[in-house]
């Protein structure tokens, strides 16, 4: 099964910030705005890859001056962040994208208070996303990822505008398993379908659920931790998802919760990445295709970004000599993991034995290999949005990496080597186990 919850061994985090509530003042001392905390207390302070938007007409009344104002200037400053990547929020926050769902009032009721507009699909969606690029956007960065708004559900036209324009998509969905609600009917699927255009579901709810409509309490978004550990044990469902609105850092309640989400999210051994990294394996999940050859030989095609499949052990382990395209394996308790690497086709070929494997193999990293070819040790390219971490299964008695800063050497760790990079890219590295 190839899995999208999980990659090179580790369960996937995601952050995600929707635009609503940016020019709330917030209730501690110097009234800050809303951004400006989430900014300083946690985009900075954490430096997890996120994914943030803002809604064009929240942050700018004036959109046809030169001056920005305050929360403009601010979202400029995160959009530089190099963790940060830009996402759009829609111009007008509209409750509905479906015509049926449309509701009669208009104004505060169906979209911002905005004065003399009337709902424009190309204006809610181009027409914010031409304004971020070209008003707050920082040089060679543009908008990647369209967040649905109101009831999170985008008609036909609206997703056909996102993929023409070059955009990923997501929300709506949202897990919110619970103890209370100890049930996979509260984990929705990966997206739905219309045609050919495929919205992607937010994996986890996101703070404006677990606050009641942002009614209260403003703790309750504690409770995701419960979900996101439900949705992992006994079996993988979703990645971990950090889904908040601005309006998050105008509550103490709802900064304090945030704080405390974040710290056990960064404990948990994950893969953080951007939003448009996770829309891109959801997408290819639903077009790749798994066939197998009368020798037994598994072809999996249509891979780029999608490079983890679940094995039942059943099936045994990953034959790494039979193999093409297969670097390493992870065995937990949710499942049995197997790391792929794709050839420039996106294809996979796949051999399983009975035997454990006696070879050297990627056991587990929070980095995507972009690279892996094996002689007399394993030559290797890495990079990882946060400082890389690689752990090597080898039946070897040492293993180090020699790269372009000397030699790294590795901490032993039960049946592996783990390696600790002091930067996100090492560039092309050289693994030696003997």
């Amino acid at each position: 099964m190839p899995d999208v919850t999980t990659d090179n061994g580790r369960r996937l985090l995601l952050v995600q910030v929707d635009g609503d509530g940016a020019s709330n003042k917030a209730e501690i001392p110097g009234t800050p705005l809303a951004i400006k905390v989430i900014q300083d207390y946690f985009l900075k302070k954490y430096n997890l890859p996120a994914t943030v938007s803002i809604i064009e007409g929240e942050v700018s009344r004036s959109s046809s001056s030169d001056k920005l104002t305050e929360t403009e200037k601010l979202a400029r400053d995160i959009f530089k962040l190099n963790n940060i990547e830009i996402a759009s929020h829609s111009y007008s926050h509209p409750s509905a994208w479906f015509q049926k769902n449309y509701i009669v009032a208009r104004g505060d009721d169906f979209h911002l208070a905005i004065p003399e507009y009337e709902f424009d699909l190309k204006r809610e969606i181009a027409g914010s996303v031409d304004y971020i690029n070209k008003k707050l956007a920082p040089e060679k960065k543009q908008v990647r990822v369209f967040f649905w708004t109101g009831d999170g559900l985008a008609n036909k036209e609206a997703l056909t505008l996102t993929r023409t324009l070059g955009l990923e998509n997501m929300n709506g969905g949202g897990a919110t398993m619970s103890k209370d609600e100890n049930t996979i009917t509260r984990v929705p699927p990966l997206g739905y379908a219309i045609g050919n255009q495929l919205q992607v579901y937010a994996p986890i709810a996101s703070d404006h659920i677990y606050t009641n409509g942002w009614q209260g309490p403003f703790y309750g978004f504690d409770r995701v931790i419960e979900t996101m550990q439900l949705t992992d044990n006994p079996l993988r469902l979703k990645p971990m998802h950090i889904h908040y609105h601005f309006y998050s850092g105008s509550k103490i309640a709802s900064i304090n919760t945030l704080t405390s989400v974040y710290d056990w999210s960064i404990k948990q051994e994950s893969r953080a990445i951007w939003i448009s990294e996770y829309t891109q394996k959801v997408k290819e999940f639903q077009n790749m295709t798994i066939s197998r050859s009368l020798d037994g030989t598994w072809n999996i095609r249509g891979l780029q970004t999608l490079r983890t499949l679940r094995l039942p052990a059943s099936i045994g382990w990953p034959d790494f000599k039979r193999s093409e395209g297969v670097i390493g394996v992870r065995d937990v308790k949710q499942g049995r993991y197997v790391h792929l690497l794709p050839n420039r086709n996106g294809q996979v070929l796949l051999n399983t034995t009975s035997k454990f494997p006696s070879t050297t193999y990627l056991l587990h990293s929070n980095g995507e290999i972009k690279k892996w070819h094996k002689t007399e040790g394993v030559n290797l390219q890495i990079h990882a949005h946060t400082p890389v971490e690689l752990s090597i299964a080898s039946p070897s008695r040492n293993c180090y990496i020699k790269w372009k800063d000397g030699t790294l050497n590795a901490q032993h760790q039960h049946q592996g080597w783990r390696f600790i990079f002091p930067v996100a890219n090492p560039g092309n590295v050289s693994l030696v186990c003997n």
